[in-house]
């Protein structure tokens, strides 16, 4: 009678010919196991490359990330499975998505829970994913369309406006045209810049330059602008990016020197940031001293980045999406954000844009316990400026001394005339003054009498 087989080896053996991806997670959220047709799923050649990885939750599909890294986070389950919750959600690696039904497994040598995960085709009963897992796959949706490099990041959003934003993102990056890019600080306008170098099929041929034009004279201009042709001069086919960083505050001795280069070199790609339309009328040139020709060079084509509080309703997408950057690049993992420490946010005015909720959202990423976001682990600061925006500071009355005089001696004057019955001479004498002095004060005040 032939010895009996071991029971983890049928496992085994039944997990490895499954048609259907199958793998394992250990409670640090490492891939343990993974089935041939997971890797399969996945792209992987070898599924054992996989085994080690861990398994991150966030959404970044880009060039910060290794390959095979980006594939293991896309296998990660809702982190409620890692405290021990049973559940079903669908997994999205951008090729195929399989609703998987994750079992977590008591690990009681290293404490914590790993997980099992087996697909259960496409079941009709289950319920609706919550917010967070919504936000987390459209996330994904949205940067597997892009490609791009990890600028593109912050260009999430489900309002009209980011949607045009990204779709002229895909457009200016095909044109190769110049482009203004138009929005107050702090609202994105460097990361769209990027994302139009990062987006061109050859960007990895193209060099990208970025200047910050509030530091640049005229000289430092010069040579930035030299070594830039230096740099590019063996690239002309693949034109490079000039990314001209606050073009606004460029100082107005330099706006000839760069419309001039700009005109020589037509093969590059100008990309220019700043708080104001670049092209105006005559008069909106002149005060801002900059020269028309350089305007109409970078203005080829605009794109505008409204404001956070003209687009409320991305709240909830740029708050998961701050979630999940800081989740990619540390070991601590948050989930979701509460509802109403969510409605904090989006109530609050935020004049640092979109940079300003990342990192407020990354100090209550910091700041928590568990695997979400409560109100109570919001930064002070939201409590301060809110205290603030209720007890506006009373601004100081203005009071021009001159006129205030003026409308006084006024009213003396008119009242001495009627106390005289109109005779000069006495209303004189009861202010203290001479005749000929009335005269000049009534004509100076131009009283009507």
């Amino acid at each position: 009678m032939g010895r009996p087989r071991s029971s983890k080896t049928v496992v085994g053996k039944q997990f490895d010919a499954a048609e259907n991806p199958i793998y394992m997670l250990d409670s640090r959220r490492r891939i343990a196991y993974c089935n041939p047709a997971c890797g399969q799923w996945l792209g992987v050649e070898n599924e054992e490359d996989l085994v080690g990885r861990r398994c991150d939750y966030h959404s970044l599909t880009d060039d910060s990330t290794n390959q095979i890294d980006e594939q293991a986070a896309s296998l990660c389950p809702p982190l409620e499975v890692f405290d021990g919750r049973e559940l079903v959600a669908k997994v999205d690696n951008g090729t195929r998505a399989y609703w998987m039904r994750f079992l977590p497994i008591r690990d009681a040598e290293a404490g914590g829970y790993g997980v099992l995960a087996i697909p259960v085709g496409t079941p009709s009963d289950l319920p609706k994913p919550d917010q967070a897992e919504y936000l987390h796959d459209q996330i994904r949706v949205v940067r597997k369309k892009l490609q791009t490099d990890n600028s593109v990041n912050r260009i999430v959003g489900q309002s009209d406006a980011m949607q045009l934003v990204r779709r002229q993102v895909v457009a200016a990056s095909a044109s190769r045209s110049n482009v203004a890019i138009i929005g107050p600080a702090g609202s994105g306008r460097e990361a769209v810049a990027r994302a139009i170098h990062y987006a061109a099929a050859d960007s990895d041929k193209r060099a990208l330059m970025p200047l910050s034009c509030e530091l640049l004279d005229s000289e430092l201009l010069d040579s930035m602008l030299n070594a830039f042709t230096n740099r590019t001069s063996e690239l002309q086919d693949s034109a490079s990016t000039l990314l001209l960083l606050n073009i606004d505050s460029l100082d107005p001795g330099s706006h000839q020197t760069l419309a001039e280069f700009l005109a020589a070199h037509d093969h590059l790609q100008a990309i220019a940031t700043s708080k104001r339309p670049l092209v105006g009328d005559a008069r909106q040139c002149r005060n801002d001293r900059r020269a028309p020709s350089l305007g109409s060079l970078l203005a080829m084509m605009t794109i505008v980045v409204p404001p956070l509080q003209d687009r409320l309703a991305d709240i909830p997408v740029l708050v998961q999406s701050a979630i999940e950057r800081c989740n990619a690049i540390g070991e601590k993992q948050i989930g979701r954000i509460a509802p109403d420490a969510l409605d904090r946010l989006a109530a609050h005015r935020w004049l640092g844009e979109v940079e300003e909720l990342f990192q407020i959202v990354a100090q209550a990423h910091e700041n928590a316990s568990g695997t979400t976001i409560q109100l109570s682990d919001l930064p002070e600061i939201l409590e301060v400026a809110r205290d603030a925006e209720q007890h506006p500071r009373h601004e100081p009355v203005q009071i021009d001394l001159d006129a205030f005089l003026a409308e006084a001696e006024t009213e003396l004057i008119l009242r001495a005339l009627q106390e005289s019955k109109g005779n000069k001479t006495q209303a004189a004498s009861l202010l203290g003054i001479n005749r000929a002095r009335l005269l000049r004060r009534i004509e100076q005040l131009k009283i009507e009498l």
